[in-house]
This record gives C-alpha cells, sequence and structure tokens, in this order.
C-alpha cells in the first residue's frame, strides 16, 4: 500500500498524461460530457425569466429553477441544484484529467457560489435542532440525508477557494455541523429524521450515520473540531455489524424501506465512510473492512440492479487503494457492471435509472449520474494499478479462495513501470506449500525500461488429494536482481480443498404400503460432503408408473407444483456441508400392484473444476391392488351368415390384492345374438334383451387367480348388405378388498367380426334372381303374342 501511495505521488502527473491517452479516456470523456450537460446542457433564461411549463428547468441567475405544476410558482429545486453542484465540484477536481476550459470552469464556479449561497442563507433550515436543512416531508424537522449532503457541498466548495472558508457562509455552516452533533444518539448513530415521531426513525441506522460521518470528516478539513463525535460513529458502525463468517454487513432499521436501503447499499456507503475515516488517521478495525469487502464482492455475483452495482463497485475500489481486497477482483467482478453503466450514458451526456422515453425527474438524474461519476473516476484509476495481479482456478468466492485438490491454476502478474526515468532490474521468486508443484513458469527474470510492462506466468498444481481444508500461502517475491533486495510482494492466501461432493443421504417414503387412491410422502436429504460448492445444481424427480403427485399437503408445495408440470427444480448451488431437505407428497393413482418405484431422484450438478457429475436414487413402494385383465382365445375374424362361433374369456386377477363385485359384460351389434355357454360356479348371469348385453357377476376372483367364461356368437339368416362389419366388446370391472372402486378397476377387449354372404344365401338369392328373369321373360312373351296381328293388301298396278 504504501509502495502504491508513493508510486501515486512522485509519477502521478507521468501517469496521468499517458492514460488521458490510453483506452481510459472513454470514461474521461464520459465524465466530460457528463459536465458539459450539467453546465450548458440545461438551458439559461435571463434573470426574471419565468418557466411556464409543469417539469422544466433552467438556469436562472446561478441556480436551477423548477415549475412543479401548472401557474405554481417556480423555486429554485433543493435537490436539482444539489446534484448540480456536486457534480460540478467534481468535475473541477478533476479539471486536468477531463480537459476542462477555463472559461467552463469560472462559470461553474459561479454557479457553485450561487447554490451554496443559496442553501447558506435562503433555504428553509431545520428549528431543533437549529441550522440544519430539510427535506419537507417533516415540516422543519432535519433531514440527515439532507443536511450531510448539503454540507459536503459547501465544505468542498470552501476546499476549491469558491466561497469564503470564513465569515457569514462559515457561521452558517457552523450551524449545520453543531446541528449535526446536537442530534447523535447516545450509542454514536444517527437516524434519518432526529426529531421526528415516529420512533424509528430517529433510531440510529447505519445508513445514515455513514453518511454522517462522511460530512464530519469532511467538516474537519475546514477547520471544525468533530473528533469526538467521529470517533463515536466510527464505534456505533462497527457494533452495528452483522457478522457471519468471514463477511460482515449492515442493515438499516428502515425495514419497510428494505427495496431502497438494501443491505448491500447500506453496507457499500458504511464501508466507504469507515474507510474514509482510516485514511484521515482514526483508529478502524481493518478486518471487519476486509469482511464487509467479501460481502460485497460476493454480492456482485447475484446482484442485478445497476444502482447497488454501482456503490458496491466504487466502495471496493476504495477498500483495493487500501489493500483489503485485490484489485484485479474487483476489476474481474465490476467490469460488466461497469461496462453496462457506461453503455447506459444517454447522448445528452447524463445517466438515469429510467429506461429511454419513460417520464423521469432531473433530480434523479442528477443524483444518479453524480454517484455514476465517482465511481468512473475510481474505476479510472483503479484499473491502472503498477502491479496486477491475475489467476485462475481457486475459487475466489471464499476468504481465503480455495485451491481444490487435483486443480490446476494460472496466475499472471503483470509489471508496469511507471517510472519516468528509472529502469527495473527484476526478479520473482515463488513459494510454494506442501504438496502443490510448480509445474512450469515464464518470465521469472525482467528488465522494465520507463513506461514499459512485462509478465510473469506461472502454472501450480494442487495435491491430487487433501484431508480438509488446510491453509496454504502462495507468496510471489518481487526483487532487484542486482542487489537481490525485495522490493514488493503479492501473497495469495488459499485453503487447499476437498472437490464438491453431493450425496443423497436419505430418501424415505411414507407410508410404505398403499392402495389406489392413497398418498405417500417422499422426504430427500442431499448434502454437500466436499469442501467446496457444488453449483448449477438441478434436481428432477421421476415418479413411478401410474403416481400423481398432490401439490396440496405437499412439505415443500413450490417443490410438488415443478414436479407435477414434469420439470426439475434448480437450487443454484450447495455450499460445502451445507444439505438440503425437501418432500412432495404422491397419489397411487394407477400403479401395478407390488413392490414398485415410486420415484427416481436424479441430480446434476457442477464442481468448481468444470466436471458434471450425476447421482440418483429410487425409492420404492408396495401397492395393494387387484388386477383383472381380460384373455380372449381370438382376436378379430369373420362369419358368415346363419353360423356360430365359441369364444372363451379368461379372467386373471395378475394384482396383489382380492377383486370382489367382479362384472363382466359382453355386448355385441343387434346384427349378433349372443349366449352364456359355461360361467364359474356361484356366478350370476343376466341377459339384456334391449342393449343385447350379457352381465356376468362373479363375487371375487383371488391374486393369480383365472375364472373361465364361454360364449357362443350367432349370426343371423339375412343381412343387406353383402359384407359387414359388427363387433363384440368385453369388459370388466371390480373392487378392491376395501369395497372401493378407481377408473383403473377395469380392463375391456373389441372383437371386430365382419360378416360374409355365406353359399346357401348366395344359392338362394341366385335362386330367386333366376326366378325373376324367368318371369319377366315369360311375361314378355305372352304380352307379345297377345297383341293382334294387322292385315296388308297388296295394290293393284295399273297401266
Amino acid at each position: 500500500m504504501t509502495f502504491f501511495l508513493m508510486l501515486l505521488t512522485l509519477l502521478g502527473q507521468s501517469k496521468r498524461a499517458n492514460l488521458v491517452q490510453a483506452e481510459e479516456i472513454s470514461e474521461l470523456e464520459r465524465l466530460s460530457n457528463l459536465f458539459k450537460f450539467v453546465l450548458r446542457g440545461i438551458q439559461e433564461l435571463p434573470q426574471g425569466s419565468s418557466l411556464k411549463n409543469p417539469g422544466e428547468v433552467a438556469w436562472i441567475g446561478g441556480l436551477l429553477y423548477y415549475l412543479a405544476t401548472p401557474g405554481g410558482a417556480m423555486e429554485p429545486h433543493l435537490y436539482i441544484n444539489l446534484y448540480a453542484a456536486a457534480i460540478l465540484e467534481f468535475s473541477i477536481e478533476n479539471k486536468d484529467l477531463l480537459g476542462l476550459s477555463d472559461r467552463d470552469v469560472t462559470l461553474a464556479k459561479e454557479r457553485i457560489a450561487s447554490i451554496c449561497s443559496h442553501f447558506l442563507f435562503s433555504t428553509a433550515r431545520s428549528i431543533n435542532p437549529p441550522g440544519g436543512w430539510v427535506d419537507f416531508s417533516r415540516g422543519n424537522a432535519m433531514s440527515i440525508e439532507v443536511t450531510t449532503d448539503v454540507l459536503k457541498v459547501i465544505v468542498k466548495a470552501q476546499k476549491l477557494g469558491i466561497i469564503p472558508n470564513s465569515g457569514p457562509e462559515h457561521t452558517e455552516l457552523a450551524k449545520a455541523v453543531s446541528a449535526l452533533i446536537r442530534s447523535q444518539n447516545a450509542n454514536g448513530g444517527w437516524g434519518k429524521y432526529p426529531e421526528s415521531i415516529i420512533e424509528v426513525e430517529k433510531m440510529s441506522d447505519p445508513y445514515f450515520t455513514a453518511k454522517t460521518l462522511e460530512a464530519l470528516l469532511a467538516a474537519k478539513k475546514v477547520g471544525f473540531s468533530v473528533d469526538s463525535s467521529i470517533r463515536k460513529a466510527i464505534s456505533f458502525l462497527q457494533s452495528s455489524a452483522k457478522k457471519e463468517k468471514s463477511k460482515a454487513h449492515w442493515s438499516t432499521v428502515l425495514t419497510a424501506q428494505k427495496e431502497l436501503y438494501g443491505d448491500s447499499f447500506v453496507t457499500a456507503r458504511v464501508l466507504e465512510a469507515l474507510i474514509a475515516a482510516h485514511m484521515d488517521g482514526y483508529e478502524v478495525d481493518i478486518e471487519l473492512l476486509k469482511q464487509a469487502s467479501r460481502y460485497e464482492s460476493e454480492y456482485l455475483n447475484t446482484v442485478q440492479g445497476f444502482r447497488e452495482a454501482s456503490f458496491v463497485i466504487r466502495a471496493l475500489c476504495y477498500s483495493s487503494a487500501l489493500g483489503l481486497m485485490d484489485t484485479t477482483d474487483v476489476i474481474r467482478r465490476g467490469n460488466y457492471f461497469v461496462a453496462q453503466l457506461e453503455e447506459g450514458q444517454r447522448e445528452e451526456g447524463y445517466w438515469s435509472l429510467y429506461p429511454p422515453g419513460a417520464p423521469h425527474f432531473l433530480w434523479d438524474d442528477l443524483s444518479y449520474s453524480y454517484h455514476a461519476s465517482l465511481l468512473l473516476i475510481e474505476w479510472f484509476w483503479i484499473t491502472s494499478l503498477d502491479i496486477d495481479v491475475d489467476y485462475e482456478g481457486p475459487l475466489t468466492e471464499y476468504e481465503p479462495p480455495r485451491f481444490v485438490e487435483n486443480d490446476t491454476m494460472k496466475v499472471r502478474l503483470t509489471l508496469s513501470n511507471l517510472a519516468s526515468e528509472i529502469t527495473l532490474n527484476l526478479r520473482i521468486e515463488v513459494s510454494l506449500p506442501p504438496g502443490c508443484t510448480l509445474m512450469s513458469e515464464e518470465g521469472d527474470e525482467m528488465t522494465l525500461s520507463p513506461g514499459q510492462s512485462a509478465i510473469y506466468e506461472a502454472t501450480i498444481k494442487a495435491p491430487e488429494s487433501v484431508q480438509g481444508l488446510t491453509p496454504a500461502t502462495i507468496a510471489f517475491i518481487i526483487s532487484e536482481s542486482s542487489t537481490g533486495a525485495p522490493i514488493r510482494s503479492r501473497l495469495l492466501e488459499l485453503e487447499l480443498a476437498r472437490n464438491a461432493k453431493l450425496e443423497i443421504i436419505s430418501k424415505q417414503i411414507e407410508p410404505d404400503e398403499l392402495y389406489l387412491g392413497e398418498e405417500a410422502v417422499i422426504t430427500v436429504e442431499l448434502r454437500n460432503s466436499g469442501e467446496v460448492p457444488a453449483s448449477t445444481v438441478a434436481i428432477a424427480e421421476e415418479l413411478g408408473e401410474g403416481f400423481l403427485i398432490i401439490t396440496e399437503g405437499s412439505p415443500n408445495a413450490s417443490v410438488a407444483s415443478t414436479i407435477a408440470v414434469g420439470q426439475g427444480f434448480p437450487i443454484g448451488r450447495i455450499e460445502p456441508g451445507d444439505t438440503v431437505t425437501y418432500g412432495f407428497r404422491i397419489k397411487a393413482s394407477s400403479p401395478h400392484g407390488g413392490n414398485v418405484i415410486a420415484s427416481t431422484t436424479k441430480i446434476t450438478y457442477l464442481d468448481p473444476l468444470g466436471n458434471v457429475r450425476e447421482i440418483e436414487k429410487r425409492v420404492n413402494i408396495t401397492v395393494k391392488r387387484p388386477e383383472v385383465l381380460i384373455g380372449l382365445n381370438t382376436s378379430d375374424f369373420t362369419m358368415k351368415w346363419h353360423q356360430s362361433k365359441a369364444i372363451s374369456i379368461n379372467l386373471t386377477n395378475e394384482g396383489n390384492s382380492l377383486a370382489k363385485d367382479v362384472t363382466l359384460q359382453v355386448r355385441a351389434d343387434k346384427e349378433l345374438s349372443i349366449k352364456l355357454i359355461s360361467k364359474p360356479e356361484g356366478s350370476k348371469a343376466i341377459y339384456e334383451k334391449e342393449s343385447n348385453r350379457q352381465r356376468i357377476t362373479v363375487a371375487e376372483v383371488a391374486p393369480n387367480e383365472t375364472v373361465n367364461l364361454v360364449i357362443e356368437v350367432d349370426t343371423g339368416w339375412f343381412y343387406p348388405s353383402i359384407s359387414k362389419l359388427t363387433s363384440l366388446l368385453v369388459s370388466v370391472e371390480y373392487k378392491d378388498e376395501r369395497n372401493k372402486f378407481f377408473e383403473d378397476y377395469q380392463d375391456a377387449e373389441a372383437i371386430q367380426i365382419t360378416l360374409l354372404m355365406s353359399n346357401l344365401a348366395k344359392g338362394l338369392i341366385l335362386l330367386v334372381l333366376a326366378s325373376i328373369v324367368s318371369i319377366t321373360i315369360l311375361r314378355v312373351r305372352a304380352a307379345i303374342a297377345s297383341r293382334p296381328r294387322r292385315k296388308f293388301r297388296r295394290a293393284r298396278r295399273f297401266g
């Protein structure tokens, strides 16, 4: 850390000159565009002008005026002016990097001075305690958020020499500082509204305490005596941290506003404040800062909103500047979000949380843009470290990172000489923990001219197996080769760890025996017995044939619902040693009887080495049910007119439970007639003439028992067509030994019968046809014979 600060101090100007021409210029251009938007992109009207359109904003006399409603009075909007001044001050601080013209800087200072004067002398101030600023939602009660933000803007203006650090300005500022000190709670914290009638708004809150701490640190720089309050604030923040293992975070007491003040957002603000206090020489728990940095670093793996991500990344930038975490890790985790943030800048030069085309408010846009600019300038510097370490392999989500057995890590050190006139002759040595092997290295000796960079690469293999978590340190020591004196070292603190291993340690079903229609609960318990997480965990449950998921009453309704639609459900990841238990209810709808598969659990997951692993486990259950099936001695066949055929019907109970009230029905089409030839002893038979149906009832059929019936099918003497398709339907239904019926307690077989004309029928038809023809001929002849003959006389010839 000392070496880094020394390089920035001694070589900063040279480094800045190089960076302006490098790829970081994109961030600087964006920041310059934001400055130009605030300074000249918002319309400017002459003194005494009025705004006409609701929502319109304009610079008038050095202030940003806003018209809220038609016909209303325009006024200098508190938040718009606040964040406009903050952006202008930030830009002036970085004017050389941003390439601002003297003319624009002068105009910006004039406007900052007008805004600060307005805040000090013309803006509503709190009454109790006197001197703070209000946000008007609580009348004249002081708002910590507004007071701290306004105070920091005014203090920055004093530091920049824009407004006097004495006289009336300093007197008015002192009132605000005094109001903050007087409103500090006994435990050292501040609430959102110290004089609110709502108790929770007065309670010490980490977020508002962090903002006040930053404001008091700024006030000290311009001469205010605030040491006691600062130390109390640090004490409160450190004592209110929520620690878990190697991480720590803070939460707001305003639980109803968690969406606005989420844990990662609050933690980022507290982390920034405590780092600022540490940099100013106050005693701060460094280990706590590391723990908070780990929490925020892990948060970036799951973050969804860019507002939260921008604060988190900015806090991590400050952490890495102190050496609390690896700079490369911050870049790796934050690069995507920063790239998205940069791309989100509007053409006018500002950022907005609202999508293009949606209604938005300038104070929201300027607030977001101001915090975006703070992140981008830090990102500009943090990506310009003189020594960069990159590595692949160990799991950086843990602190220290875990190096998995039999894994290989690749380490890359990029060393850059930022000095202007010094050539460095360097040698890199690596010290490995027991069991690790240096497989290869390249570039362990190098000579760097001013501005030059070089790369050292090493490949390191972990032990083939480890017994448990084992602390391990890989040290890279950079020495001056001619003297052997070490210049700088980078340490990778690791833990050697066993690979992820998911095991289904238990899968139970209760009860283990049921009838159709009854339900059972399956409970599955799995555990990661490794020391690194199993990620992309997906669980699928394949139900046995004839079983259904019952969502209502299931131990885990959401899991049951997912399985019910035939989908697996993802868990995402399972941490080392963690156990996941879930349960669901199934119903025996139509499974076969006996010991059958109720469910098969199939789990796939990814281990940290990139291997896809699979495990599965099934559970069986005994289903008690009859299963009576129909067996016929024939299939589809052809019959001629006036013919008979016997059909044998077997009823076999292939289940493991008694079938009761077994009813067989044989129904024939009207072209057929059926009669019962034989039936089991004790059975009852009823013929229903109207429906041409034979119904036979058997009292019961035991498991593995077969009963036989024989029916005869007869055809008639005559049908209106030579060939006709007809059918015979055989069906059975029954109850189980509990006298319960289910749709699955039935079976049916159909036989298609083709009716063809018999030879006798053909002869009779031909005889009839021949007779008809003969009679027709005789009649024709008789008709001809009975007609009278005409006589013709021969004519005489004359002449």
